[in-house]
């Protein structure tokens, strides 16, 4: 399976370069002089404007309904969670404080606060339970496959609206 990540930022990268060749393209074109559009023209600039716009409304109608599912998923995970992880299971298993210090490390993108061994006190349990620690990761990955929905519908967007463009210029 992908990393989520990885291809939030991939997504994020090609979207950055088709706005900038696409801004760079528009800014060039404005400064040149262009004649008024003849009736023809105009007529196909309006067919263009019609497909971006169901393209448009088609995208954001995908768009919440992904991003529905994403939080269905996630909801029904966060209302399975207590019965799975009881308060039985959290003190038969207790989290040790390093590794509450590796997830806050993980979750703060910094590792200065990192112990420099796993014995001594970082081996003691914590005073945070398992089902905090399920709970806190099931909204993280909500949270991740949300953006990744909302990237992909938007690559997706851009996609169409190349086509569009593409079919236009033909």
């Amino acid at each position: 399976m992908s990393d989520p990540v990885q291809i939030v930022k991939e997504a994020a990268v090609a979207l950055l370069v088709a706005v900038a060749a696409f801004s760079g393209g528009y800014f060039t074109r404005a400064l040149t002089y262009h004649p008024a559009p003849t009736r023809v023209q105009e007529k196909a600039v309006a067919k263009v404007e019609k497909a971006e716009d169901a393209s448009a409304s088609s995208a954001t109608s995908a768009a919440v309904e992904q991003q529905e599912k994403v939080h269905v998923v996630y909801r029904t995970i966060a209302v399975a969670t207590p019965a799975i992880v009881t308060p039985q299971v959290d003190h038969a298993y207790p989290l040790p404080d390093l590794a509450i210090s590796v997830w806050n490390a993980a979750a703060a993108g910094d590792v200065s606060g990192l112990p420099s061994a796993s014995g001594g006190a970082a081996a003691q349990p914590s005073a945070v339970p398992l089902s905090a620690l399920l709970d806190a990761h099931t909204a993280d990955i909500e949270q991740c496959r949300t953006e990744e929905v909302k990237y992909q519908q938007l690559w997706d967007w851009a996609e169409a609206q190349a086509k569009i463009s593409a079919e236009a210029v033909k």
